[in-house]
């Protein structure tokens, strides 16, 4: 609350009723002593009013200093969301490339094998390439599941980067949301504060020039 007008009574306030139907020229000693004292009580008024305005000022500007600062935290929060989405993609990425790498190092050591085993079935009695038939049968079905195995894991993790994409993208316009009203509410206590101090430091000037006006036709 703003600190509140001192009233004058008794003695003190019929003297000041006296002093303001006189100039300074007219009054006398104990009248100037008098109105001299009224004077400094009302300058201290007025310092003191604009000491508390200028503690409210401060108060806001402390006020704003906070919420800016909550403000970048929550901004820093989502970078951080965003860099995390990244690096876990860039992972998915490099696991896929790491798979692929090792389905074409057995599909080269399968043809190799197939090759060398073409090679041994021609010079090979009838059993020698049954063997080696079966073999290849048994390699080409152990390739054909790691392939399989590779389609599936890449779907799991096709469906798993699509998911965590929409969780994080949810996620984000919820913070995104939230960022943007806490921001206009700031923006409009701050103003609304203002403009009530303005007013109300507005309203006191005018009083003050009024009550001199006052006491200079008087």
């Amino acid at each position: 609350m703003p600190p509140k007008t001192k009233q004058k009574k008794g003695r003190k306030g019929k003297l000041s009723e006296e002093t303001d139907r006189f100039t300074t020229e007219e009054m006398s000693k104990d009248q100037l002593e008098e109105h001299i004292v009224l004077l400094r009580e009302e300058l201290d008024r007025e310092r003191e009013e604009r000491s508390y305005f200028q503690l409210e000022r401060d108060k806001i500007r402390a006020f704003w200093e906070v919420s800016k600062r909550d403000l970048e935290e929550s901004e820093a929060q989502l970078r951080n969301r965003v860099r995390e989405r990244d690096e876990a993609e860039e992972r998915h990425r490099v696991e896929i490339t790491v798979y692929k790498q090792k389905l074409k190092q057995v599909l080269s050591e399968e043809h190799d094998t197939v090759s060398e085993m073409k090679m041994d079935a021609l010079s090979s009695s009838s059993l020698v390439q049954n063997q080696n038939t079966e073999s290849q049968v048994r390699l080409h079905r152990d390739v054909q599941n790691l392939q399989a195995d590779y389609r599936d894991k890449k779907i799991q993790e096709d469906r798993s980067i699509k998911e965590l994409k929409q969780m994080q993208q949810v996620e984000l316009m919820k913070m995104s949301r939230e960022y943007e009203r806490r921001l206009r509410e700031v923006e409009q206590r701050f103003h609304h504060r203002m403009q009530t101090l303005t007013e109300e430091e507005e309203k006191r000037r005018r009083s003050a020039l009024m009550e001199v006006e006052d006491r200079m036709k008087s």
